[in-house]
């Protein structure tokens, strides 16, 4: 199946729990503009043992009403990143809500080469009620690869963005997510390269935060020469301000 395709039919069955249902633009009950501040260390593992890292990120998060930003930087040896997220829940029912969405995520590897990586597209939650919620993001967009010791040699490629998730909401500030997608915060390899994705919460009364994440990656997932590429953890700390 065409990519262009995949996306059309992805899209109208991520529309169709909200058919039928009297749909509305969701409106907070607080205009409050709430924001957090996280920060994640950790390392990955790979079977090529050069390219083994470890890295530090630092992200923060603002949502206001229906609006939600994320925007982050990693730092690991020779290489930094910076990422920025935004999502508009501008549809919303019983059965769930609706956002569009936009990533971008710049790095930059030495002085080998820089990557830039931008994707539209749309997401959709199902409300599972107090166990959490089901949702996926579905979009496309174009990748940038410049190698600046060929005379600033560059490659455009248009590829496709993918996640599912699972958030199970343990108790109400405990929250454990299973995900399998086609990139994270930070890397964006060509589609059919998912990673496999647990991540743990636990927000405190003060605000605080902590958590565990652990992703395992592959390479062509779904044909005869599939592997597992490496494994990759972090451990997070953050606060919570409202």
């Amino acid at each position: 199946m065409k990519k262009s395709h995949l996306l059309t039919v992805t899209v109208m069955i991520m529309l169709l729990p909200f058919m039928g249902f009297s749909q509305e633009a969701s409106q907070n009950s607080s205009d409050d503009l709430n924001a957090g501040f996280y920060l994640k260390a950790g390392g990955a593992v790979t079977r090529t043992p050069s390219a083994d890292s470890v890295s530090v990120d630092f992200m923060a998060d603002v949502n206001w009403r229906n609006l939600e930003v994320t925007a982050g930087i990693e730092g690991a040896a020779g290489q930094a990143a910076f990422m920025a997220q935004g999502r508009y829940w501008f549809l919303s029912g019983k059965a769930g809500r609706l956002a569009p969405f936009m990533v971008f995520e710049f790095d930059q590897y030495k002085n080998i080469s820089f990557r830039t990586n931008t994707f539209l597209g749309i997401q959709g939650e199902l409300n599972l009620g107090s166990w959490g919620a089901f949702g996926m993001q579905l979009g496309g967009g174009l990748k940038t690869s410049t190698m600046t010791g060929l005379s600033g040699l560059s490659v455009i490629n248009w590829d496709v963005l993918l996640k599912l998730y699972l958030d199970w909401n343990i108790r109400p500030q405990t929250k454990l997510e299973f995900s399998i997608a086609s990139y994270e915060d930070f890397r964006y390899p060509m589609f059919m390269a998912p990673v496999f994705g647990i991540e743990f919460y636990n927000w405190f009364n003060s605000g605080f935060m902590l958590g565990a994440e652990i992703q395992m990656r592959t390479i062509d997932l779904f044909t005869l020469s599939s592997y597992v590429d490496g494994v990759a953890f972090k451990i997070a700390g953050g606060i919570r301000l409202k």
